[in-house]
């Protein structure tokens, strides 16, 4: 069990509740789900009973108290367990990680393979942030890897069509046809020998791995779980996880707000890629005055778990953003939406923070928004 996780999303959890009418049932369930245990009539009585002695006592101790009649006896001796086995183990899932590869080549030499954790890609409305990670997981299961991608914002059809799209402008290029095939020209039908190629190629190389879930109110991060875990108990793979986007997964509690409901979902995510040993993308919106300043920790919506829990953070901005020294007037603002408008455009993925590796670099891209391409830019190459 990892406490510490434990510990921040049960007091989340039990803030929302009036403990002046403390639901003991309640809180039991929500015991249940953070510790993934279910619990014996023994322990649920002797858990009962303990609740019930800590009311209105300070909540961190109540929290303690729960958790530690959670650890079984056997905690003691983990360590030692582990590193008989579970540790050597780890070794090998780690050296293997290193060959999964985004696709794309500068942050894949930066992130040195693609390892379990949990990745954040913030960005302002309309920069690409869904393209980006849509085109990671086709790359990644057109080389072989088993991707889910959750969509909570866009449906399924929006997703395979942007896809489709750019894999059919590729082939334009590659027979040096000088035409632009746009996701809306796949809703509305478009058929010629590229999006017939695009189609081939999709229906071979990506949807053999590839599960696109759609969001709906039920898509919860214990729901994101469960199919995940039901897929890795199925196809016996590690698939990568893409979630579009944290702050509208859904709390089914009325009372948590927009704060809480992120921190627990932020939580949620990071435990799931610690116990099913998986990457995990997840997108986060930013807050309104961080769209025309450089991107920081901060700038994260809701940001009160993002920047201690990620693994791995990053924020995706227009260059013509980041490298921004003038003050932000109504002028700069403009400027700043028609720069938006043009394409390509160039475009940058900071990273804000790495665990295990260069705690900061940058990758440029150009945004190609017509093709829902982004193209790799080596930095001396820039537009």
């Amino acid at each position: 069990m990892n406490r510490e996780a434990d510990i921040v999303s049960l007091i989340n959890r039990i803030n929302v509740l009036d403990m002046k009418r403390l639901d003991v049932d309640e809180l039991i369930d929500i015991v249940d789900i953070v510790s993934s245990n279910t619990l014996d009539d023994t322990s649920r009585k002797s858990l009962t009973k303990k609740i019930n002695e800590k009311v209105g006592k300070n909540i961190s101790v109540l929290v303690d108290g729960i958790l530690n009649l959670l650890t079984d006896d056997n905690d003691i001796d983990d360590l030692s367990e582990y590193m008989k086995k579970g540790f050597f183990e780890d070794i090998e899932s780690y050296k293997k990680q290193k060959d999964i590869k985004t696709g794309y080549k500068v942050l894949d030499e930066q992130l040195g393979g693609l390892h379990s954790g949990l990745y954040i890609v913030g960005g302002g409305a309309s920069i690409g942030k869904t393209t980006l990670i849509n085109q990671m997981s086709d790359q990644l299961a057109s080389k072989g890897q088993h991707v889910i991608f959750f969509s909570i914002e866009q449906g399924k059809f929006e997703i395979i069509s942007k896809s489709i799209a750019r894999l059919a402008n590729h082939e334009a290029l590659r027979k040096k046809e000088g035409v632009v095939i746009t996701s809306k020209n796949i809703r509305q039908g478009l058929s010629n020998e590229f999006v017939e190629t695009a189609l081939k190629r999709y229906n071979d190389e990506i949807v053999p791995r590839t599960m696109i879930k759609e969001g709906n109110f039920k898509t919860s991060s214990e729901n994101i779980r469960e199919i995940v875990s039901r897929y890795i108990q199925k196809k016996d793979v590690k698939p990568i996880v893409f979630v579009d986007y944290l702050q509208i997964i859904p709390n089914n509690d009325p009372r948590v707000g927009d704060k809480q409901k992120t921190d627990l979902n932020i939580t949620a995510l990071k435990q799931m890629s610690r116990d099913l040993n998986i990457p995990i993308w997840a997108i986060s919106s930013l807050n309104r005055n961080s769209y025309t300043n450089s991107i920081e920790f901060e700038s994260m919506k809701e940001s009160g778990s993002i920047e201690y829990s990620a693994d791995y953070l990053f924020g995706l901005e227009l260059v013509a953003v980041q490298s921004n020294t003038r003050k932000v007037d109504e002028k700069l603002k403009k400027e700043f939406k028609d720069a938006k408008k043009i394409t390509p455009r160039e475009v940058v993925l900071s990273c804000l923070k790495n665990r295990s590796g260069i705690s900061s670099f940058e990758v440029y891209f150009e945004y190609q928004a017509d093709k829902d391409y982004f193209k790799d830019v080596i930095p001396s190459k820039r537009i």
